[in-house]
């Protein structure tokens, strides 16, 4: 699957290109900001909720690509039985190429959406997916039945000579999985029975149906799992990540819980305030619920129950616990963070990147380490690094991108603010990494291992605060260099916001406002230079079984004498990463400055460009020549620099 982000203020659109018997996902589908939001769908009424499987994260498209009949709906699950229905919402293609809409409900999925056997009506005035939602409110409310009910519509197409007829089923994101209930399809040419695209990676309808009914003024309900992984300290104590519906009337300001060890049966309730930032009716999001550190250190698997709603018994009785691990810690251990930031000197728009960096190193300079990956984008980067290819292809595909800890893909500037409004929002993102526990240390210490200054030893103690019987940790380096520079015009950085007003009003990127479309003197800094391990780490270099407070240490030799990308040994440094082999995530890191004493630290500059040929001569009049005849001729050299040669 290739996939491309292109953005804007206010709009997400995704490329993808998938085929499963007979679908294909199509066209970039983008959307104005009230359809592509940062927050979700939120409920539109007291009293009423919206219920959808549309996370409003972006948007995709699919079809035959040729003229066909389409059928699509959704599950409202028997939860909402007793419930009305009183409006549906979706997203619709280009309404010229729709023939004979039709919005319907159903206990099934029905052979003819005029065979449905609760309502079918005609979409009279359908709008496209460009400007917003088509809204179908019912005059009579439907009443949901026991065993819950199906929401669909349907259109054929007849001219398919478009992206939008050739792609008339708008979903989110195609990258993400359908969920159960989320997207149920049939399309006459290669679906012609009704199939569940659950599992399948065409996203889930945009379909929103306002329910409104008797909610209880407290209630909520929580995800069957943890949103995460939680820690504790012994000690202080810890907190868990549950996904909080609000399911009453009333926002949920507080929760009291019962938290359970599966295993020892040690129990204990526990009480969190939500006050400041409540879970309002008809929402959900990651509430952090306090809990106790166990007793002993190591993975436990815990069950927490909701019993009270803002101090009144929780009403519902199914989905109110959810289970999950907890890691119990012995000690609290110093946790870094390491951004690589993907990037090219012929990429425009990843001098925010660049921007990006230096503020987090200035704002965090106990913690973070930073790393810039360098890759070949319209032409070739002098500072491209090979051994960085596998990790580039899954954080790097889509420049400028970045990743903290190798957790997700974000951007280098924005971080995971998919509006791209919000500057320096990767801030809340390092944040929100920082104050998680951290299972161990790391400490690094680099030196030069020969007289020669061409190897370098790396020696590193990780110090782990639990106990466990297996490892899943492996260790990688880095070498990064600072004050890289050259001559030639691969080394010109391409900077698309000269002169681009707009972002006159962020200080951050104002010097990039200010600056040439091409940037020719640049220095760049933290720059990768040098890997070992870096896809999947060494893992030799861990070993089971995990000690609470023992230290393991790990020796390796980096061979630099050939590296082409060194320029100033006194300007090194290493970097040391612990990963985890089963998630691929870093868990901690270390970096330290590379002591250099010795002679010629800086090489020229100019060796970095002595690799520049001739790629071909031109007469002064444009016709390609041998060079071997009198008169003036015109270079062109590998590097994309001309010269003119006077042959007598």
């Amino acid at each position: 699957m290739n996939r491309k982000i292109f953005t804007s203020v206010i709009a997400l659109a995704l490329w993808t290109t998938m085929a499963a018997q007979g679908l294909v996902s199509g066209h970039a589908a983008s959307a104005s900001a009230n359809i592509i939001g940062h927050y979700g769908v939120p409920a539109k009424a007291h009293g009423s909720k919206v219920f959808t499987y549309f996370g409003r994260t972006g948007m995709g498209t699919l079809g035959e690509e040729a003229p066909a009949a389409y059928d699509c709906a959704i599950f409202v699950p028997a939860e909402y039985a007793g419930k009305q229905i009183d409006k549906v919402e979706f997203l619709l293609c280009n309404p010229s190429l729709l023939v004979a809409p039709k919005m319907w409900i159903s206990s099934g999925l029905p052979v003819t959406a005029e065979s449905a056997d609760g309502i079918c009506m005609d979409i009279t005035s359908p709008i496209s997916y460009l400007t917003d939602f088509t809204t179908v409110t019912l005059e009579t409310p439907y009443t949901i039945p026991q065993g819950g009910c199906y929401v669909g519509y349907s259109f054929s197409i007849a001219d398919a000579s478009t992206a939008d007829g050739k792609y008339p089923v708008i979903t989110g994101p195609s990258g993400e999985p359908s969920v159960d209930g989320g997207h149920y399809l049939r399309a006459s040419l290669t679906e012609p029975v009704w199939r569940n695209m659950y599992g399948t990676s065409f996203g889930n309808l945009t379909t929103t149906v306002t329910i409104s009914g008797d909610y209880p003024d407290n209630g909520a309900t929580v995800a069957a799992g943890f949103a995460a992984e939680s820690r504790a300290i012994k000690g202080k104590g810890g907190k868990v990540a549950l996904t909080v519906s609000g399911e009453g009337t009333t926002a949920v300001g507080s929760l009291d819980y019962t938290v359970t060890n599966t295993v020892t049966g040690r129990s204990y309730d526990m009480h969190a305030d939500l006050s400041e930032t409540p879970v309002e009716f008809a929402t959900e999001r990651i509430v952090e619920l306090p809990v106790e550190a166990e007793e002993v250190s190591g993975t436990a698997t815990m069950k927490i129950v909701i019993n009270k709603v803002n101090g009144q018994p929780n009403p519902f009785t199914e989905k109110v616990s959810s289970q999950g691990s907890l890691l119990t810690l012995a000690a609290e251990s110093k946790r870094k963070i390491v951004e690589e930031e993907f990037t090219s000197t012929s990429c425009g728009y990843c001098p925010r990147g660049i921007t990006g960096m230096r503020l987090l190193k200035e704002r965090y300079p106990d913690s973070f380490i930073g790393i810039a990956v360098h890759a070949n984008m319209n032409k070739t980067d002098p500072m491209k690094i090979t051994v960085y290819n596998n990790i580039a292809a899954q954080y790097g595909a889509s420049l400028p991108s970045a990743t903290l800890n190798r957790t997700s893909v974000i951007d280098p500037y924005y971080g995971s603010d998919v509006s791209y409004s919000q500057p320096m929002y990767i801030t809340n993102d390092y944040e929100a990494l920082l104050k998680v526990p951290v299972e161990c240390s790391v400490d690094v210490t680099p030196s030069w291992d020969d007289s020669e200054y061409t190897k370098i030893k790396v020696n590193t103690d990780v110090t782990f605060q639990y106990n466990s019987a297996s490892s899943s940790f492996a260790l990688a380096y880095v070498v990064v260099a600072d004050g890289l520079t050259g001559t030639a015009q691969n080394w010109y950085q391409s900077n698309n916001f000269a002169n681009q007003t707009s972002f006159l009003s962020d200080a951050n990127l104002r010097e990039w406002v200010t600056s040439p479309v091409v940037v020719v003197d640049m220095v760049y800094n933290d720059v990768a230079i040098a890997g070992i391990g870096v896809t999947n780490g060494l893992k030799s270099a861990i070993k089971a079984p995990i000690v609470e407070g023992e230290t393991q240490s790990h020796e390796y030799i980096i061979e630099m004498g050939s590296n082409k990308l060194l320029q100033d040994k006194s300007k090194l440094r290493v970097v040391a990463m612990l990963m985890n082999t089963k998630t691929g995530e870093i868990v901690n890191a270390d970096e330290k400055a590379l002591p250099y004493d010795g002679p010629s630290a800086i090489r020229n500059v100019r060796e970095v460009a002595c690799d520049v040929t001739e790629a071909a001569r031109y007469t002064a009049d444009g016709r390609l020549t041998d060079g071997k005849t009198a008169g003036l001729t015109i270079v062109r050299m590998s590097d994309g620099t001309t010269r003119k040669v006077i042959r007598k």
